[in-house]
């Protein structure tokens, strides 16, 4: 109610006594209240955290099963590698590939099984791969039986482990049937080329020449070379060669005898049989063991005898040499065949020649 009190106007406010003790138990019933909800929050909150915890080890431990899964049952080589080499995991499927058991290339270094490499490449790739990037490369892996093979390799290096995981698949026989094809095509260009080359020449030495030259430039065989025998000998003297080894001629001594290990290989059968001859493994030849050092010398591995052969006389032979084994298959082989029936025809029609020239100068001076 408002009150005048010398002409100023007031206002009264009602004030209502404060019980202290209904407070305080009003505050202490609110402190308890608070109390109860933080523990129901840090129950709520522990819950949570546990269920958060469970599910991530759930996840990851369903990640790892995943993992193993896929390396166990991939049908392509699986390896990881630390960042010097060392391997430390590898699946069942490399082992089968390479010979060697998974726990037996778990102890093992990649400077064991590279056979491209030198352990300094190997360094510098392994530093490379660190980039984080993809990576994809061919190379050549030694298995433990000795067998080189070809492999597609696709890696990456993870950080968080300090790792590089790596998939590995056997090319060996699709790269085969390639470079087979690859192969077949030089030697049918060397076919059409020697055809050209041939015509017109008389000189039995100049067609040997001649086919070596050819063979070496398109058909890229690494050692080419061809032989005469001359009347009343068994030796084999060497005419021609083409390749990076002229001192070849000196260090044959081959010849044309059965009994003599100079005549055991497939130069010497090829001249006795009449017949292209292949050695596709000179040094896992027992029976010219005696001529191994000289394959290992001028790095030949795969040799053959190929005749030239005139009325069923042999007149002379030439030799393809490769530094690959297994290099000459059977397409290859009749291949051979049809060059030495092309050396043949050159050699009959430059004998034709020379005896028409022969006889004509013969008439000339007769009729002088």
């Amino acid at each position: 109610r408002d009150v005048a009190v010398t002409g100023v106007q007031t206002c009264a406010l009602p004030i209502s006594k404060i019980n202290v003790e209904e407070a305080q138990e009003s505050l202490s019933d609110l402190r308890w209240i608070l109390s109860g909800l933080t523990v129901v929050f840090l129950l709520l909150a522990g819950s949570l955290s546990w269920m958060a915890w469970h599910l991530s080890r759930e996840k990851q431990e369903s990640l790892l099963r995943q993992y193993v899964t896929t390396v166990e049952t991939s049908i392509d080589g699986f390896i990881r590698v630390d960042e010097n080499g060392r391997i430390f995991e590898a699946n069942e499927a490399i082992a089968r590939m390479s010979g060697y058991s998974a726990a037996r290339l778990e102890t093992m270094h990649l400077d064991d099984v590279e056979a491209a490499l030198t352990p300094e490449q190997i360094r510098s790739e392994l530093q490379r791969m660190k980039s984080g990037e993809p990576t994809r490369f061919f190379s050549r892996w030694r298995c433990a039986d000795g067998r080189i093979i070809d492999i597609d390799v696709n890696c990456r290096y993870r950080p968080e482990d300090e790792a590089i995981y790596g998939y590995v698949r056997d090319i060996t026989d699709s790269l085969a049937t390639t470079r087979r094809l690859q192969q077949l095509n030089r030697y049918y260009s060397f076919l059409v080329r020697l055809n050209e080359v041939l015509s017109g020449l008389r000189n039995p030495e100049d067609i040997l020449a001649k086919v070596c030259r050819t063979a070496f430039s398109d058909g890229q065989f690494q050692l080419v070379w061809a032989g005469v025998k001359d009347e009343g000998s068994d030796s084999i003297r060497v005419v021609s060669v083409e390749g990076a080894y002229p001192e070849l001629s000196d260090e044959l001594n081959l010849n044309v005898r059965a009994d003599d290990p100079g005549g055991k290989g497939p130069v010497g059968r090829a001249w006795r049989e009449q017949k292209v001859v292949v050695f596709n493994d000179i040094l896992e030849d027992a029976g010219i063991s005696a001529r191994h050092h000289i394959a290992r010398k001028f790095n030949v591995r795969a040799a053959s005898g190929i005749p030239v052969v005139i009325a069923g006389k042999t007149v002379a032979v030439l030799s393809f040499n490769s530094s690959e084994p297994d290099f000459f298959n059977d397409e290859l082989r009749q291949l051979m065949q049809e060059t030495a029936h092309q050396v043949a025809l050159a050699w009959e029609a430059g004998q034709a020649v020379r005896e028409r020239d022969s006889e004509f100068a013969l008439r000339r001076e007769m009729e002088t």
